[in-house]
């Protein structure tokens, strides 16, 4: 897999609608996250403000037509009707046109920001229960395996207890031993079905039956170790701080049409009227609305003040982001240097003296409880190594994601650039 945001969201996502009781694989799970309620709502408000937001025009206020009917009493001899027809159109003169364009355009970007935002924290959620469950599946196939070895365990006791080579003490610390393989089987079911359950929530299942994780672990290609300190220089351009930074500016442009709404206002019109018995009047209207008392700062206050918030918002986002990649960096090292000793070393070493125990027993020169204990540590053993592999794998795709959204940030920053020359 590519780490430059080459996810396969689009496989089977098309022909279907969640993986409901079904087996997934890691990139169907990211697919299905993807195109999640959560995020597809927040997508759909940023298309429907785009499309609305787009047609506002940049006349602040519509003509007004007014009708005036009346009807002259005196002097008797003009007894007649009277009436009086006008066009009146208002025009700001400090920039609400444009302010409202910016402002649409700034909630459009913020949605954008947010949709973006909340799409990674899906996949994340996605990614880090499909992990969690392939590991809770993996042990429970240790343990349904452990389970079948303890039943050999006890058969064997029970055997020699006959034959009077064993006391009651083993044969009682094997049924023990197969009673706690039998409990750590239930454990790992429960747990299978609790990772199963969240990861059918992730995917948007259609149903709350749980799913199963199927196919091997991911192994994203990630870029050298070397490059990854420039990567927390570049931290405020992950979506959770950017969404922070976009809404902040929205509110700033919200305030900024605000404050234009009430700036100067120049009125226009022209007013016919009828005055008995049959004279007409062309009568001409100007006005000035200045800004002497209001000028929006009841409602300015409430944008300024969300936009002094967001942006310490962004401040605090911006180290949470940069402390979150630097943790990921380490993880990826340091999960990996326990995989490479559980695997490399101490699994190897305590089958081997599992192994050798069991024919020292077997052979009459060993007790059980050292078989057991033996078989016990086996079992912690392959326990925690199924475990660090999902967690060396989960910390490579947290690096693999966050990384391929800065990469997507700079080349979209690029583009904008590049428009923005175009522009005449």
């Amino acid at each position: 897999m590519s780490w430059v945001l080459a996810v396969s969201m689009q496989v089977a996502v098309a022909a279907a609608g969640g993986g409901d009781g079904a087996a997934v694989t890691f990139d169907e799970a990211l697919g299905f996250a993807q195109k999640g309620p959560a995020v597809s709502a927040v997508e759909r408000a940023a298309a429907v403000s785009k499309e609305i937001g787009g047609r506002v025009s940049t006349m602040a206020s519509n003509p007004v037509v007014t009708v005036q009917p009346g009807l002259r009493i005196l002097p008797r001899s003009s007894v007649g009707p009277e009436g009086a027809i006008g066009v009146s159109q208002s025009w700001n003169l400090s920039g609400l046109g444009q302010a409202r364009k910016d402002s649409v355009k700034a909630e459009g970007d913020a949605l954008t920001a947010e949709a973006r935002a909340i799409a990674l924290v899906t996949r994340m959620h996605a990614a880090k229960d499909w992990l969690d469950l392939w590991a809770a599946q993996k042990v429970a196939a240790v343990a349904s395996a452990e389970a079948d070895v303890a039943r050999d365990l006890t058969k064997l006791a029970e055997k020699a207890a006959s034959a009077q080579a064993a006391t009651r003490a083993d044969t009682a610390d094997a049924r023990a031993y197969l009673a706690e393989a039998k409990l750590a089987v239930i454990d790992s079911e429960g747990e299978v079905f609790e990772r199963g359950t969240e990861l059918a929530r992730d995917i948007a299942a259609k149903s709350a039956d749980p799913v199963s994780a199927t196919g091997e672990l991911p192994e994203p290609a990630l870029p050298d170790a070397s490059t990854w300190p420039s990567a927390l220089v570049k931290a405020e351009r992950l979506p959770s701080v950017q969404a922070k930074a976009f809404a902040a500016r929205a509110e700033k442009a919200r305030s900024e049409e605000e404050g234009a709404m009430r700036g100067t206002n120049l009125l226009l019109g022209v007013e016919v009227r009828r005055e008995s018995p049959d004279g007409f009047l062309a009568l001409g209207t100007v006005g000035l609305t200045l800004p002497v008392f209001d000028r929006g700062e009841r409602e300015r206050s409430v944008s300024e003040a969300r936009a002094a918030r967001l942006e310490g918002e962004k401040r605090a986002a911006t180290i949470d982001a940069r402390t979150e990649m630097a943790l990921a960096f380490h993880e990826v090292e340091h999960t990996g240097e326990i995989v490479a000793a559980v695997k490399g070393e101490l699994l190897p070493a305590l089958v081997e003296a599992a192994d050798a125990r069991e024919q020292l027993f077997r052979a009459g020169d060993g007790t059980m409880v050292d078989v057991l204990t033996a078989r016990r540590r086996v079992l912690a053993a392959k326990a925690r190594l199924v475990r660090a592999q999902a967690a060396n794998a989960w910390a490579k795709v947290k690096v693999w994601m966050l990384l391929a959204e800065l990469a997507n940030a700079e080349a979209n920053a690029s583009e904008s650039a590049k428009a923005r020359k175009e522009t005449p």
